[in-house]
């Protein structure tokens, strides 16, 4: 026989299965939300990148512009002025012996004068060439400061040459170059133009012109500094007096010393595929180790979110105080992301996050390597003392092993790097402890705004909710307080089963609070609300009467969602009771009943559902076992045994746990730590007898009252 052949889709299709794809992909919420991210975090990255070509086509065009620290700068030639071509020099051979010459001649004459400022300048050989302002300045320097200033001296030189090469074009090209590179790296110290005469004076003394392949070579210069355009000249300008580069000419722009426009599009695409590939591993990451948050579109909303607010405030930091931003800051961001996906989400996330979100910003913010490991410490500590606390105080402790985290981590790395032991201990309690202050008051700010417009349950929200002034507690203690009583009841005795079992202990005494709002429709046809022997469903019919106790659930529920309570509150107040038989008045229903009727249990039975959770489990059980063992008149330890058990076979027989991911083990800890508890609060009391004086003391007062 010959196989049937498939006939495959016409064109047509094909192309309308193509768009019931694209229609199932875009009605998924967390396809949505990613892309939404996305292209969110594409647009804060980018910025400080755009941000770094404008000053560079402005100050090519002699346009005003603000140094890193402070001050304005401007290019002394005019707008408009003819710009030669620029030419390539080759750092001189003796150039680090003299200058590593100039500083120990500084330390040398410091020791000679005992601390005190140098005089003579004109005499050392070794500030030749230096005018007489900056030769004093360098030799006032104190003792402390010279290692410093050599340091600063040869970061400035590594960012204005590459592989020993440097572009002058005798215009003050280089005293540019050189001025910014001293700004970016030492803003605020007062050496800085004596550096910066110092590197330029000893750079031209013995530079060697270079042609051929070296001189279509560009040297390295910092971002947004001053650069020189091969060839070309700018005969105008190339932005207008706002500053605003003129479309039409951005070419010359970027010819007279802007980023070159291919250069610009390489970097922006570069991004785009980091962050899309940032985005593509954290969602593999979260399908495989995190199905909680995957699965709800919801929780991935709120992922994106957080990771977006922490690119957020790093490109502030970065942007807003760059001249004291470090690459030591990134676990400030870091750190918030961490507190706040451990209290908001869930802890694990961050051991995903911390990692992809440290590199995508090393990468984008230009960073160097070693500071991934700063962000890396951050987040682990976050989640090691955010995921395990439970109290009002854990955002605080939180922030603090952040800082100390960044602290142990930027310490080992500046002993590393820094050349000075000084400058490694200001980085490390400098940058250090403001990563742990800075994810603090940024978590803390941003927390209970997440909470209301999420309607996320966190350890500070349920402490909230505990407060006996919130609206539903203070109408249960006011219409309902037998209902108040019970439920406090209930709390104590669910909290210590949840901590035997490993549950949310916190959770589950808050739900328990709230588990019987329902009761406040009707509170008077429950037996702890009414206050006189009269049943008020006496002589109703089961049927009835039974519709009015199951009631309470479903009324529960409206009212939760009402109040804006959290969905995990909202879900055991739904399941406390399962689908459990009101037995009360199903056993009454069937004595009522004629021979030969039958009575379905369904009507008899609650709403459900049953408990999908632990949380929710443990809750059912004291309740139950509660609200039995209170019925009991003098209960004795015996009876309470007895009643809890019956109590506890009943829900199992009933299979009311069969979609909650709880042990027979589990059942029987429970079970035990609920007689233990029950025991201890229905103990046994003495009774005091009234004494004859007092009792005859009474009867005379009321004879004499008569």
């Amino acid at each position: 026989m010959k196989k049937e052949r498939r006939n495959k889709p016409s064109g047509a299709e094909a192309g309308a299965n193509r768009r019931r794809a694209l229609n199932r992909l875009l009605r998924d919420r967390r396809f949505v939300c990613a892309l939404a991210g996305y292209v969110a975090s594409c647009g804060i990255l980018l910025y400080p990148f755009l941000q770094s070509v404008q000053p560079a086509a402005e100050r090519a065009a002699g346009i005003q512009y603000r140094a890193p620290g402070g001050g304005d700068a401007a290019d002394p030639g005019a707008a408009g002025q003819a710009r030669s071509e620029a030419a390539v020099f080759a750092i001189p051979e003796s150039f680090h012996e003299d200058l590593d010459s100039v500083f120990r001649t500084l330390i040398r004459l410091k020791e000679e004068s005992g601390g005190r400022a140098a005089d003579a300048p004109a005499r050392e050989p070794a500030l030749e060439g230096l005018s007489g302002a900056a030769a004093e300045t360098l030799l006032s320097l104190e003792k402390e400061e010279i290692p410093h200033a050599r340091l600063i001296a040869y970061r400035i030189v590594e960012s204005v040459t590459e592989d020993g090469f440097f572009a002058d074009d005798g215009g003050g090209t280089l005293e540019r170059a050189v001025a910014f590179a001293a700004g970016e790296e030492g803003a605020g110290e007062r050496y800085l133009d004596a550096v910066a005469e110092l590197l330029t004076v000893r750079l031209r003394s013995g530079a060697r012109l270079e042609g051929g392949a070296a001189r279509g070579r560009r040297a390295r210069e910092p971002v947004g500094a001053p650069r020189i355009g091969e060839t070309g000249r700018v005969d105008e300008p190339a932005v207008e007096p706002g500053g605003r580069i003129l479309g039409e000419r951005r070419a010359a722009a970027a010819a007279a010393g802007g980023v070159p426009r291919k250069a610009r599009w390489r970097g922006t695409a570069g991004l785009f595929v980091l962050v899309a590939l940032v985005f593509g591993i954290t969602g593999a990451c979260l399908k495989t180790f995190s199905r909680r948050i995957y699965s709800d579109g919801k929780m991935v909303l709120i992922f994106v979110v957080l990771i977006v607010l922490s690119e957020a405030l790093a490109v502030a930091l970065a942007t807003l105080v760059p001249s004291y931003f470090s690459g030591w800051l990134i676990g400030a961001p870091v750190g918030m992301l961490g507190l706040l996906t451990c209290f908001v989400l869930e802890p694990a996330a961050i051991l995903i996050a911390a990692p992809l979100v440290s590199f995508m910003l090393v990468l984008a913010l230009g960073l160097e390597f070693h500071h991934v490991l700063v962000g890396l410490a951050a987040g682990c500590a976050s989640y090691v003392y955010a995921s395990r606390a439970r109290d009002k105080d854990a955002v605080i402790r939180a922030g603090l092993a952040v800082g100390g985290a960044s602290m142990v981590t930027i310490g080992a790395l500046s002993l590393l790097y820094a050349d000075e032991v000084r400058q490694a201990l200001a980085d490390t309690f400098l940058y250090g402890g403001a990563n742990g202050v800075v994810a603090y008051v940024f978590a803390a700010g941003i927390m209970p705004a997440m909470e209301k417009t999420f309607n996320i349950l966190t350890p500070r929200r349920l402490l909230e909710l505990s407060n006996p002034e919130e609206p539903l507690l203070k109408r249960l203690l006011v219409e309902a307080p037998g209902t108040y009583h019970h439920s406090i009841s209930v709390g104590n005795l669910a909290e210590c089963a949840a901590d035997l079992l490993g549950a949310d202990a916190l959770l589950v005494r808050i739900a328990s609070y709230y588990h019987d709002v329902g009761k406040l429709k009707r509170p008077y046809f429950f037996a702890e609300n009414q206050m006189t022997p009269e049943n008020h469903l006496a002589g109703t019919s089961p049927t009835l009467g039974a519709l009015v106790i199951s009631s309470h659930v479903r009324d529960g529920v409206e009212m939760a969602r009402e109040h804006r309570l959290p969905p995990e509150i909202v879900r055991i107040i739904a399941e406390h009771h399962g689908t459990s038989l009101i037995s009360f008045f199903y056993t009454e229903a069937k004595a009522e009943a004629e021979e030969g009727e039958e009575v379905s249990e369904e009507r008899f039975r609650y709403p459900g559902p049953k408990p999908a959770a632990l949380e929710s489990a443990v809750v059912m059980l004291a309740d139950s076992c509660e609200a039995a063992v209170r019925a009991l008149r003098n209960p004795t330890p015996k009876e309470i045994e007895e009643r809890v058990n019956a109590v506890v076979e009943a829900r199992v027989i009933d299979r009311q746990f069969e979609n909650c991911d709880i042990t027979l083990n589990q059942i029987s800890v429970t079970r035990e730590c609920l007689i233990r508890t029950l025991s201890r609060m229905y103990h046994a009391r003495i009774e005091y007898p009234e004494l004859k004086e007092e009792a005859a003391d009474k009867e005379n007062q009321g004879a004499k009252a008569e």
